[in-house]
């Protein structure tokens, strides 16, 4: 050491050094400072486990108070010392610094504190060496690896070397006298530091090493839940205190979305309560006095009108919601009355602070009207827009299959069309990340290239992984099984296999079947609703320039006979279904059809004879038998005609082409009656069938569903009698016109109640409904968990509806060990019925493709067989088992992007367990292969299995130094930058990079779940082949090569960002200064072994 100088300051001349200089074996020591940690120690470990003695003194309580895991306010302990200073090397070996550091504390050293806080600031080192002069340091070093001045530290310290040995006496004498204080001054805290000591040596559990990584990774999140659901009256609620623990931490992340962003989309899987849910968040904004909007489809209306103030029979009636009910219809009128009694004209849009929106996904299409304000345009301008910082929840249960434009529209709502509403999360674009992502969907679509959904969520930027992490929370029924405690919310019942049911028309086989019906509706132009093909030449302009919309930013235009023949092919679709759903619904359609031919044949021929009369023509449309979307069209697509710049004659001659097959259809209907109704007695012999063979012990009850309330209504009316005859009550109900049932109720939650008591919680139930025939309108938002067996009457071309429908009684913590689904298929041979649909489609395609794109309604894509063909698979599989559409291979869902089931796992520990903060970055467990313990199928599936080998499950965090350098562009490629999770084979291979975040959360959630205690026997190996922790060269290596394969993947990543078109500014590259190309540039936060049981001999 350099004595030129008495002042010591880590830059030309070190601590570490004078000391290893003079302590010698033998030395007593006496030091004061701030901070004692182990890896000071173990620098010098030789000096130190030589000497006689330390007393050590702690000049500030609060580093003895933060070991104290109950009080512990700190973010950071420092015992293991600052972790930007620690090497990766030293970090491995931290279990065997810590427990040779207690050891030799337990043996050599007395530990004291001061007490009160800020009253001793000196820093001091004292010597006393055999037979010689003692030596005395007094400064600012902290007994650290930073205050010591080891390697990486760039402290500069003022330490002053005592060389006046009366000065040196007199330091030792000032410390004896606080040391021996006995007025309080002081306390011995040796035990709490062996204590904690012990913390940082100890075998930690798998469970407690992957709760403590998720801490360490969502730590910022974990800060912002805790803001919101914490007021007591909240959490007193009787919509909070129904909740599952799964539904509550929806509502939790639910509202920490919307006071971040002001909106959230909630899109959790079928049945899992997403009604529930936005209930608790209106009920949290409501006691803020917040006015509250819902929209949601007529059908869905007495879902919401149920808990709604005084309402009889109102489970929630204490909590007194009061929030306002209209329909997604309702925004594209500007008069008459809502759904609710008020006129339309008389509504402050503006007034609500919070709009939720059921089925957020009809609101997917921003397609453009000329002259004409569409309901998503009215939503987002004269309510969002409109209101003051209006907040947004969207309740949405459809998957993402192959078109990200769905999605965008719906996000724009809650960032009311900021296209950089997440620039501060360094995302610049929206709009640029949903179109990089739906570049990577299409080439993943590509039947060619369709890979694994693995590959595709590797693909993926982390940016759109932040977007949906963001604004979206998805569950999914799998999610719900794993990650939470079934005991107490009760199990999902057992599915049995589907019975499919293939039934005729007719009994008597004397009417055409559905190809041949097709075929007939197939010749029919619906000229009827195609007025803009007949304007005469030199009036066409005129009304190119009134009605026709510049779409797609100028590039597109969306004339007037688009829309008209967009409308046209979803009639032509709807009455297939229609006859598919039963000949009654069909033939009821067409003598609808028939007389609106009849009356406009009326009006034309009139004008022949009276011109001026009848010269503007109106087709007076009857609302009531078109669905919302058909609805749409016709009032956007509605325009005024005059006859006089038509050729009236040539539409005419084709309307009544029209009528006539009209007719022939309404004959071949009216074929069949009752009696001839083979569908009907099909149906009939099924609930015969199963009241004789209950499938759970004396449960009669039975849901049947179909999509109109014209077969439902049939079904009733020729059902009543021959189940009465039975001992079975019946029930309808429809959503659009009167409910009814044979034990005298009309009220529609009444109904339900009856039907179903025990799940609505109607303890005094007089007489029970048996048998309930429904359309849609209860496909979403009722628990009709006592019905055990569900009839799909007619099968709903979207496999969404369908599971929809069945989550009705395929609901958690259902008393029924089993349930059935049944479902009538018109075709055995179910690709020859969607060639049907295939073939309507097929025969309208769009006379100007430029013009409809993302903009049309009905979604017409350029893959539109791909899309029918994903759509059969999905129909096939339901044909013989019940799927959950988000675990299927070829379907993608919001599920497969967000991590929110790793965030509820931690955020339910840490509502009980606060220890995770406090616990020391390094920690490790050690878990077995999943062939020697016991996993349950559930918990850890088969195809896991296969893959996990002997190996390490790594998560670092790039040190402050480089993270400063490149964080902003790491993000767009890691989602939870700046840490890193890899898992690696032990013979070098990586499994899973950091890309691949969620199926690494994922095996280390399986692996480490039931893993409460140390696997003692893998320890005993663990330690026999580290030499206790002192060879950890293996871990390095593998630490080494993760680091290159960093590297590597985002040098692939950053060039690939110019491959994929990116913009001016978006282009990633890391500069080769800033590349990551060594180990010590992470910190080790943790590590995950796992380990083969037989290689222990003992």
């Amino acid at each position: 050491m350099n004595n030129t100088s008495n002042i010591i300051d880590n830059k030309n001349q070190k601590m570490w050094e004078y000391l290893k200089d003079n302590i010698e074996e033998g030395s007593k020591l006496s030091i004061v400072s701030a901070y004692f940690t182990i890896y000071a120690y173990y620098e010098l470990k030789e000096k130190f486990d030589d000497i006689e003695s330390l007393n050590f003194l702690f000049g500030e309580p609060s580093f003895i108070k933060n070991m104290d895991l109950d009080q512990m306010q700190s973010k950071e302990f420092t015992i293991e010392d600052n972790s930007t200073n620690i090497t990766i090397k030293n970090r491995l070996k931290q279990k065997k610094v810590a427990k040779e550091c207690a050891k030799w504390i337990e043996e050599k050293v007395n530990i004291k504190s001061m007490v009160k806080p800020n009253f001793l600031h000196g820093k001091m080192y004292h010597i006393e060496k055999p037979g010689r002069d003692p030596r005395a340091i007094t400064g600012s070093s902290n007994f650290t690896y930073s205050g010591l001045g080891f390697k990486n530290s760039h402290n500069i310290e003022l330490n002053v070397y005592l060389s006046d040995q009366r000065d040196v006496n007199e330091s030792k004498k000032w410390f004896d006298s606080i040391w021996n204080d006995n007025t309080g001054l002081v306390e011995d805290v040796k035990y709490q530091v062996l204590e904690y000591l012990n913390k940082l040596y100890k075998d930690n559990s798998p469970e407690i090493v992957y709760l403590f990584t998720l801490y360490k990774i969502f730590e910022e999140y974990v800060e912002n839940q805790e803001k919101y659901t914490q007021q007591e009256d909240f959490q007193e609620t009787k919509i909070w205190n129904m909740l599952y623990d799964f539904q509550k931490d929806g509502v939790k992340a639910a509202i920490s979305k919307i006071e971040k962003h002001n909106g959230c989309i909630l899109a959790d899987s079928v049945g899992l309560g997403k009604t529930f849910e936005a209930l608790a968040v209106i009920k949290y904004y409501e006691m803020k006095n917040d006015r509250v909007l819902v929209l949601c489809p007529k059908r869905l209306y007495e879902n919401w009108n149920t808990y709604k103030g005084t309402v009889k029979d109102n489970i929630l009636l204490e909590d007194k919601f009061y929030y306002d009910i209209f329909f997604h219809t309702d925004l594209s009128r500007d008069k008459g009355r809502a759904a609710n009694g008020y006129l339309l004209e008389e509504i402050n849009w503006e007034r609500y602070d919070l709009v939720v929106i059921d089925e957020s996904h009809n609101f997917r299409n921003k397609r453009a009207v000329k002259n004409r304000v569409t309901r998503y345009e009215k939503l987002m301008n004269n309510i969002i827009k409109a209101g003051q910082n209006t907040k947004v929840l969207m309740l949405t249960a459809t998957p993402i299959n192959n078109d990200l434009s769905d999605l965008h529209n719906q996000i724009n709502f809650i960032t009311k069309e900021n296209d950089q509403a997440l620039k501060n999360q360094n995302i610049e674009r929206i709009s640029s990340v949903v179109k990089k992502a739906q570049r990577n969907f299409d080439k993943w679509a590509d039947e060619k290239n369709k890979g694994s959904k693995i590959d595709l969520v590797e693909e993926m930027d982390s940016d759109f992984f932040k977007l949906l992490d963001e604004y979206t929370i998805s569950r999914s029924r799998k999610h719900i099984k794993k990650y939470y405690d079934i005991k107490k919310i009760g199990k999902f019942p057992k599915r049995l296999k589907p019975i499919s049911i293939y039934s005729e028309l007719d009994t008597s086989n004397q009417v055409m079947n559905y190809e041949q019906l097709n075929n007939k509706i197939l010749e029919m132009d619906l000229s009827i609703y195609y007025p803009s093909n007949f304007v005469r030449k030199l009036s066409q302009e005129e009304y190119a320039e009134k009605h026709d919309t510049i779409v797609k930013g100028g590039t597109g235009i969306l004339s007037q006979a688009d829309r008209e023949q967009n409308l046209i092919l979803m009639l032509k679709t709807n009455y297939l279904k229609r006859l598919e759903s039963s000949v009654h619904s069909f033939r009821l359609t067409f003598e609808r059809l028939a007389k609106k031919h009849e009356n406009l044949i009326n009006k034309i021929e009139n004008y022949k004879e009276n011109r001026e009369e009848y010269k503007e023509i109106d087709l007076d449309l009857n609302k009531e038998e078109y669905s919302e979307e058909e609805m749409d069209l016709l009032i956007e697509g509605k325009i005024n005609f005059n006859l006089k710049e038509m050729r009236a004659s040539e539409w005419l001659e084709k309307i009544k082409r029209d009528y006539k097959v009209i007719k022939e259809l309404l004959k071949e209907a009216n074929k069949i009656n009752r009696e001839k109704d083979a569908k009907l007695k099909t149906l009939i012999k099924l609930i015969e069938d199963k009241i004789k063979n209950p499938i759970n012990k004396d449960n009669k009850k039975i849901l049947i569903f179909t999509a109109y309330a014209d077969t439902a209504n049939y079904l009733y009316l020729n059902l009543k009698e021959e189940l009465s005859k039975k001992n079975l009550e019946f029930g309808l109900v429809t959503g659009t016109g009167p409910n009814n049932s044979t034990i005298g109720l009309k009220n529609f939650e009444e109904i339900l109640q009856s039907f179903s008591p025990k799940s609505k919680g109607k303890i005094n139930c007089e007489k029970e409904i048996d048998i309930l025939v429904a359309t849609d309108c209860i496909s979403e938002g009722q628990n009709l968990q006592d019905c055990d067996y569900l009839i799909n009457y007619d099968i709903h071309w979207n496999p969404v509806r369908i599971t929809q429908r069945f989550g009705r009684i395929d609901r958690i913590g259902s008393k029924n060990q089993k349930i059935q689904l049944v479902n009538f298929w018109p075709e055995k041979d179910l690709e020859k019925y969607i060639n049907l649909e295939k073939r309507v489609k097929n025969r309208m395609a769009l006379s100007d493709m430029s013009g409809t794109g993302q903009e049309n309604i009905i979604e017409v894509r350029e893959d539109e067989d791909n899309y029918l063909d994903f759509r059969e698979k999905q129909l096939k599989k339901l044909q013989n088992e019940i799927i959950d559409l988000e675990d299927m291979d070829d379907t993608i869902s919001l599920t497969d992007f967000t991590l929110d089931n790793y965030k509820m796992d931690l955020t339910n520990y840490l509502e009980k367990n606060k220890n995770l903060k406090h616990l020391p970055e390094g920690i490790y467990s050690i878990v077995p292969l999943p062939k020697d313990i016991e996993y349950s199928e559930d918990s850890l599936p088969k195809n896991i299995k296969e893959f996990i080998k002997p190996g390490v499950i790594f998560c670092l965090k790039l040190k402050s130094s480089k993270k400063e350098k490149v964080e902003k562009r790491l993000e767009k490629f890691n989602p939870v930058a700046p840490y890193f999770l890899v898992y690696i084979y032990d013979n070098g291979e990586i499994k899973f990079n950091y890309t691949n975040l969620k199926q690494l959360l994922e095996i280390y959630k399986l692996l480490a779940s039931g893993g409460k205690q140390p696997y003692e026997e893998l320890e005993k190996i663990f330690t026999k082949e580290t030499n206790d922790g002192e060879n950890m060269e293996k871990y390095s290596n593998l630490l080494r090569t993760i680091v290159k394969q960093i590297n590597k993947k985002l040098n692939h990543q950053s060039m690939r960002t110019l491959g994929m078109g990116a913009g001016r500014g978006q282009i990633n590259l890391i500069s080769k200064e800033n590349q990551i190309t060594d180990e010590e540039e992470f910190e080790l936060i943790s590590f995950l072994i796992i380990k083969e049981k037989e290689n222990y001999d003992g």
